[in-house]
């Protein structure tokens, strides 16, 4: 069963509301209580990921973020005894901004948690919590899939696989997919962790987990979101949300057969292989028919709308996260900030908003910065 520690001295705050089986997954422990905080650290050897309240006190103007008792300067010190042999870590607050810092927008999570040096982080909600447990079944997934792998290929004398294609396996990569090896182009240009330089299943675990939440999830990448996809197909995105619940037509089932179903694929928005989607379109622009119409044959009965718009992009806003807006390209610039990983596109802004806010145009990138000159003369 998947095993939570969970460090709080008012455990109430973030499970006081979830049912008993979800509760009976989180062993909590009091940091105030020297027994039970070192009864923590023996149960965390096994666990399949570490929760931390950062403040352990409700009167936080008794406590600050530099004091050595909080549930960040206790993770720290887990961690330098683990090594780097330890599960996931998620850092939790009911004032989460404090805890980390101001300049980072909620919406871009993953750069809090790359901060403070954990997976993830979040609010002490009810929301939260089912994030937790869908984290710890994850990394117990992973641990679980390491040993198979392991054990399959030494059944079966096989070489050492690839550091990409064991990423691939453990992602749950469709089996004998026609677009494997675009997928596993894809992947390494995502530069994935080097699971072979770890040996404990928790730490691959945790290290395919980060990359992820970090580098994959937020960002246009092997993985894609519906609205991305839609984009691709050159449809809009009410159209391919209906294809892809659509279980009758020849169109749903090659989407279904290309969504994501690897660790921590059921929280938040769907995504898709990107490799997949770039498949059934190229699948459809070779058809004697057309692009077009055999796109609404394979639809069958789903009705599809095509996009009207030039050369589509998705907008992202002046925090650089992606909005449900679809324009076109020409009427936007692209952009960036530090924490972009280096192999990720820059996202597309709107000209006007990269104008009107100076923050945003200083973010542009500059192959970009002329139209932004061009359009101010």
């Amino acid at each position: 069963m998947t095993s939570i520690v969970y460090v709080d001295d008012d455990a109430d705050g973030l499970l006081g509301s979830l049912s008993e089986e979800y509760q009976r997954l989180f062993r909590t422990f009091n940091p105030n209580n020297k027994e039970e905080a070192n009864a923590a650290f023996e149960a965390a050897a096994e666990s399949d990921l570490w929760v931390f309240d950062f403040f352990y006190s409700n009167d936080r103007t008794q406590q600050s973020a530099l004091e050595e008792d909080n549930g960040l300067s206790l993770f720290q010190k887990w961690r330098r005894l683990k090594l780097e042999e330890r599960p996931p870590t998620a850092l939790v607050s009911s004032d989460l901004e404090r805890a980390i810092g101001p300049g980072i927008p909620r919406a871009r999570a993953h750069v809090l948690a790359q901060r403070a040096g954990v997976e993830w982080v979040g609010d002490k909600t009810q929301a939260s919590a089912a994030v937790l447990v869908e984290l710890a079944d994850a990394s117990s997934a992973i641990q679980k899939a390491v040993g198979a792998l392991v054990s399959d290929d030494k059944a079966t004398n096989a070489d050492r696989i690839t550091n990409e294609e064991t990423c691939l396996r453990l992602l749950n990569l469709p089996k004998d997919s026609s677009w494997r090896s675009s997928a596993e182009r894809h992947l390494d240009r995502a530069r994935p962790p080097q699971l072979s330089s770890v040996s404990h299943p928790q730490a691959k675990a945790r290290l395919l987990l980060a990359w992820l939440l970090h580098n994959v999830f937020p960002y246009p990448s092997f993985l894609i979101t519906s609205y991305q996809s839609a984009i691709r197909l050159g449809i809009t995105t009410a159209s391919f949300d209906s294809l892809s619940r659509d279980e009758t037509s020849d169109l749903g089932h090659q989407l279904r057969a290309v969504r994501y179903q690897g660790p921590f694929g059921t929280v938040g928005a769907d995504r898709w292989w990107r490799a997949g989607i770039d498949d059934i379109v190229w699948n459809f622009s070779q058809s004697k028919i057309g692009y077009a119409e055999a796109l609404r044959v394979a639809a069958g009965g789903v009705p599809i709308r095509l996009l009207e718009i030039d050369d589509p992009v998705i907008v992202s806003d002046v925090d650089l996260v992606e909005t449900t807006e679809i324009a076109s390209a020409r009427d936007c610039v692209r952009a960036q900030d530090e924490h972009f990983p280096s192999d990720v596109p820059p996202a597309w802004v709107k000209l006007v908003d990269a104008r009107e806010h100076a923050e945003l145009g200083e973010k542009v990138i500059f192959e970009d910065r002329e139209l932004l000159a061009v359009t101010a003369q």
